[in-house]
C-alpha cells in the first residue's frame, strides 16, 4: 500500500479543465466540484463531442402536412396519464437511432398509432412519449382533436442538450384489443418513435415482475457490523510477528521533523491519536538509533499518516519471495466459474512487528516520536513480500 506524496489526480484534473476550449464543458466539469474524477471529466468531454455531432442533424425547417381523417366519436377511448400543468424537463436516451444502447429494456414493436401501424421503441426508463415528424406525416388525421399544440415540456438528450421539438399532439395508440389516448411530443429529427414503460405496460407489451433469484437477501454493511462486531471493530491480526532484517554494521540515521501545512496539522494530530488508540503506533520516550520522517497524505476529507524510511530501506534485506502473477494462477483454476475479489482492509496493519524491530520504525511527528506496532504505511521495501507470504499460507 503506497503512500502518495501529492494528489496527482487533482493536478491532472486541473490540467484537463484548463485545457478545454469550450466554456460550457469547463462549467460542467467545475460544477462537479470534488466529485469530479479523471474518468468523469473524459466522459463529459465525450458527451459534448457526441452532442455536437447530433446538433448537426438539427438543420432546416420542413412543413408539417396533416391530412384529415374521421374518427368514431361513439367509441369508448381510454385516456392515459394526461397532465399539462407546468413546465417539465424530460430526458431522452438519444437523438439518433444508431446511439441506442443494446438492452432488453428497449425493443421495437409495431403498434397502431392513429390509422397506421408504426414501429415504436419501448424504453422502460423514458419519461415521455415521442413521435418523429416523419412518422406523423404518414398519418391521416382529421378534426380539431388532432391539432398540434405548443408543448411546455423541454426535451433533453442524455448529454443534457435540448432537443428540437415542434409541439405535442394527442393520438390513439392501439395494440390488439386495447386503445389508449396519449400525448406525443413531436421531434424534428431522425428519431425512433418511443413509448414509455408505463404505456407499454398498459398495452400489455411489457410486464413488471419481481426478481425470482433464489439468493437470499444480502445483508447490509451496518447489519454485518451489528451481528459480527469482532470482525469489524479492528483491522484484524494475522498470526506471527514480523522481523525486519538489517544488514550488519549499519549506522542509524535520524531525520529532523518535516513541516506540515497548517491546514492539515490538526487533522494529522487527530489521526495520530486515533492510530495510537487503535494500537497501530505507540509513543517513544527513549533514544532510538533510527528516526524517519512522517508524511501526511491527503485523501479528500481525511489524511493518512505515512513514513518515509528511505535510509532504513537502504539497509533492509529482502526475503525475495516470488510474488505470483496471473500466468501462475490461471493454470490452477482451469474449471473455475465463480470469481471473488477480496480487498484486505489496511492489509499492512494486520501484521504485528516484533518489539525490538519496532524501534527501527520510529518516526517524528509534531507531538513527539512514535514507533509502529504494525507494519507501517509507506515504503518498507520488504513489506509487500511478507504480506503476500501471509496471505498465501493462510489461504
Amino acid at each position: 500500500m503506497d503512500c502518495d506524496y501529492g494528489n496527482t489526480e487533482d493536478i491532472l484534473i486541473d490540467l484537463i479543465i484548463s485545457g478545454v476550449r469550450h466554456s460550457k464543458v469547463q462549467e460542467r466539469m467545475l460544477d462537479k466540484g470534488s466529485d469530479l474524477t479523471i474518468a468523469k471529466a473524459i466522459e463529459i468531454g465525450q458527451q459534448f463531442e457526441l452532442s455536437q455531432k447530433q446538433l448537426k442533424m438539427i438543420r432546416g425547417e420542413e412543413i408539417l402536412h396533416i391530412s384529415e381523417h374521421a374518427y368514431d366519436k361513439k367509441k369508448d377511448h381510454k385516456v392515459h396519464n394526461s397532465c399539462d400543468s407546468g413546465d417539465e424537463i424530460l430526458y431522452i436516451l438519444t437523438v439518433k437511432t444508431e446511439t441506442w444502447r443494446n438492452s432488453e429494456d428497449r425493443r421495437i414493436e409495431d403498434v397502431q398509432i392513429g390509422d397506421k401501424a408504426l414501429p415504436v421503441r419501448i424504453d422502460t426508463g423514458a419519461k415521455c412519449i415521442i413521435i418523429s415528424k416523419k412518422s406523423l406525416n404518414k398519418l391521416e388525421l382529421k378534426g380539431k382533436m388532432f391539432e398540434i399544440t405548443d408543448s411546455r415540456k423541454i426535451l433533453k438528450s442524455y448529454t443534457g442538450h435540448k432537443i428540437q421539438q415542434i409541439g405535442k399532439i394527442r393520438l390513439p395508440v392501439i395494440f390488439k384489443d386495447l386503445e389508449i389516448y396519449e400525448t406525443f411530443e413531436i421531434v424534428d429529427m431522425e428519431q425512433d418513435n418511443v413509448i414509455s414503460g408505463d404505456l407499454a405496460k398498459s398495452l400489455n407489451l411489457v410486464k413488471r415482475i419481481d426478481t425470482i433469484d433464489t439468493i437470499e437477501e444480502i445483508a447490509k454493511p451496518n447489519e454485518l457490523s451489528h451481528d459480527f462486531p469482532e470482525l469489524v471493530k479492528t483491522t484484524g491480526t494475522l498470526p506471527g510477528e514480523y522481523r525486519l532484517t538489517i544488514a550488519e554494521n549499519q549506522k542509524g540515521v535520524v531525520h529532523a521533523p518535516r513541516q506540515i501545512p497548517a491546514a492539515f496539522k490538526e487533522k494529522a494530530i487527530a489521526e495520530l491519536r486515533n492510530m495510537e488508540e487503535n494500537g497501530y503506533i505507540t509513543k517513544v520516550e527513549e533514544p532510538t538509533e533510527w528516526v524517519s520522517s512522517m508524511v501526511v497524505a491527503v485523501k479528500k476529507d481525511k489524511v493518512r499518516i505515512c513514513t518515509d524510511p528511505k535510509d532504513l530501506n537502504e539497509v533492509i534485506q529482502r526475503e525475495n519471495y516470488p510474488l505470483k502473477t496471473i500466468k501462475d494462477v490461471i493454470p490452477l483454476i482451469p474449471d473455475a466459474k465463480v470469481f471473488l475479489v477480496l480487498d484486505a482492509k489496511s492489509g499492512f496493519l494486520q501484521i504485528k512487528l516484533e518489539k525490538p524491530y519496532s524501534y527501527l520504525t520510529t518516526f517524528n511527528t509534531p507531538i513527539g516520536r512514535y514507533r509502529w506496532l504494525r507494519l507501517p504505511f509507506g515504503k518498507i521495501k520488504s513489506a509487500p513480500e511478507d504480506i503476500s507470504t501471509h496471505y498465501e499460507s493462510d489461504a
